[in-house]
């Protein structure tokens, strides 16, 4: 009924090339869309944020930091809204309501809106893009990132589900960890040890490990994936680390599972944020 109500207004701000979008079409007197496009080079820039209003279309040709910052505190806002999560954290406590898999709808007016809110942050994100001026997205990663965490926090708990498998790879046996959704791996190669003494081991600390770089770090956000190699002997500084179609390799000895040497590796190759969450901070954005 929602979708029937809106269909008029959101067929003229919708756009089928975007990947998330941000639109206003209900309750203030202006009407407008924030659109983090997803296009090829021939079609659009391709790290391209758009502002349309009535006055027009504005294109800020963004680098990707601020493109994938956008995309992803858009994508877990809406994921975060979903009938499970309302039901986790209980239905009074948020004011979002879902509407099937593709959007969420936020009741707010603009004198209630908090500094460093969702909607401060994508109002001001609007205006950023209307004129041009990335820095001032830039100057927003903060409050973008702690809002990030905090809408990742409701990720559901059969996301982090572990599967182990026996396989071969470069013809050497094999055990391989995996967890949300085979996005992140853990894979010991040739190891001195069968299954179930590794999983033992190490199955809640993989587990631990997934959570933390999905929270504090973009690279578990869309289709990248996590290949975490332990070999027999410490690899060198030349073999440690590759990226290659959106899959991070990060090789690793035995050794260095334990938690900090663990963290301390995967801070040194992966962009890990710091956790901007505070306990007014997540008490705010809940509201």
């Amino acid at each position: 009924m929602d979708y029937e109500l809106y269909a008029s207004q959101l067929a003229k701000w919708f756009n089928p090339l975007a990947s998330q979008q941000y639109i206003v079409v209900d309750g203030q007197p202006e009407k407008y869309a924030l659109q983090v496009i997803k296009g090829s080079l021939l079609e659009r820039p391709k790290h391209a944020l758009v502002f349309k209003d009535a006055t027009g279309e504005y294109t800020m040709n963004s680098d990707s930091v601020c493109q994938m910052k956008i995309s992803s505190l858009l994508r877990f806002a809406v994921l975060s809204s979903s009938h499970f999560v309302r039901k986790k954290i209980g239905f009074l406590k948020t004011c979002f309501f879902f509407d099937l898999q593709d959007g969420a709808q936020y009741a707010l007016r603009k004198e209630e809106m908090r500094k460093g809110s969702l909607i401060d942050v994508l109002e001001q994100s609007c205006i950023a893009v209307k004129e041009n001026k990335p820095e001032v997205i830039r100057q927003l990663f903060p409050q973008i990132d702690s809002l990030t965490q905090h809408f990742k926090s409701y990720e559901l708990p059969e996301s982090w589900e572990v599967q182990v498998t026996e396989d071969y790879m470069k013809g050497q046996p094999c055990i391989n960890f995996s967890t949300h959704y085979g996005g992140f791996k853990l894979i010991f190669i040739n190891p001195e040890t069968d299954v179930t003494e590794l999983r033992k081991k190490y199955e809640r600390r993989f587990q631990k490990m997934a959570k933390w770089v999905f929270v504090h770090s973009h690279v578990l956000d869309f289709n990248e994936q996590v290949y975490i190699c332990v070999d027999l002997e410490k690899p060198t500084e030349e073999t440690r680390y590759s990226y290659l179609y959106e899959k991070y390799y990060i090789h690793m000895a035995e050794e260095e599972l334990a938690e900090e040497k663990f963290r301390a590796v995967l801070k040194n190759y992966l962009d890990i944020q710091p956790d901007y969450r505070t306990r007014d901070q997540a008490a705010g954005v809940a509201e």
